[in-house]
């Protein structure tokens, strides 16, 4: 059971991780689309799609695995510094998952007020951050 969880854990931050990836990207060209244009709609369609269909069940499936493994764990685990370090990540994470909703919202009523600059940095946050938590859990 516990490596069946281990894989459903993973499935999902991979799924997750994707989502987090990809939305920044659209919002890039999202940017270059004129307000209520065929274009316009179209990008909010796929961003509501790959954010409610897609990363919003990867989250709740990465958090509840998370957390049943968790407690599965012996608690001296909880103690180590990786874990700590490990959870302030994927809490930035889980903020930065809620500001990408915001930002979607805010696109789909056609108050978007940056560039197209501003969410190619953004969207490399996850990807570091990813990288970080891998790292933190692979070398404990």
């Amino acid at each position: 059971m516990y490596e069946l969880l281990k894989a459903l854990h993973l499935i999902s931050i991979i799924c997750w991780m994707a989502g987090m990836l990809y939305l920044p990207r659209l919002f890039v060209y999202h940017c270059s689309a004129d307000i209520d244009s065929k274009m316009d709609k179209t990008f909010q369609t796929m961003e509501y799609k790959l954010f409610h269909y897609i990363m919003q069940p990867s989250i709740i499936s990465s958090y509840a695995t998370g957390l049943f493994l968790s407690s599965i764990l012996q608690w001296a685990n909880f103690s180590k510094p990786y874990f700590h370090w490990k959870a302030a990540f994927f809490l930035i994470m889980t903020v930065m998952h809620c500001w990408l909703l915001i930002t979607l919202n805010k696109f789909a009523k056609g108050e978007n007020k940056r560039s197209h600059v501003f969410y190619r940095i953004i969207n490399e946050i996850p990807s570091v951050l990813m990288i970080l938590i891998v790292l933190l859990v692979k070398l404990h």
